[in-house]
């Protein structure tokens, strides 16, 4: 399963994108901090206990970093290096709405798959 995530789009502490799934029709919006992004690159994901959420979470093993995954979140400034998802993105207000709404449809989405990977790419308008 290969999980992408367009970016489209910067604020001044911020990433906006997309996130779809290759064989899920599950799609959501993204966001990054801008000043800790995730290389553009293709990464391994893999299921791992996170202290600071107490449960399994998603992580994206990006080399020379730690601690970097999915996970539920509005603003740049709550981000260190992670994704967050929503379901729309207010550019207005620098953030993405319903995020733990968003990240438990991803989780549903990507549980029991093996072999996780994620695309990270460009398109910006």
């Amino acid at each position: 399963m290969i999980i992408i995530v367009t970016r489209t789009n910067k604020s001044q502490d911020g990433i906006f994108g997309t996130l779809s799934i290759d064989i899920d029709p599950y799609k959501c919006v993204t966001l990054e901090n801008l000043a800790l992004e995730i290389p553009v690159g293709i990464y391994p994901v893999i299921y791992r206990w996170s202290e600071d959420f107490q449960q399994i979470m998603p992580h994206i093993v990006v080399p020379t970093r730690t601690a970097v995954m999915f996970h539920w979140a509005n603003w740049p400034k709550q981000l260190l290096g992670c994704i967050a998802l929503g379901t729309e993105e207010d550019f207005k207000d620098d953030m993405v709405t319903e995020s733990k709404d968003a990240w438990i449809k991803f989780a549903e989405a990507i549980t029991d798959q093996p072999n996780l990977t994620l695309k990270v790419e460009e398109d910006y308008q």
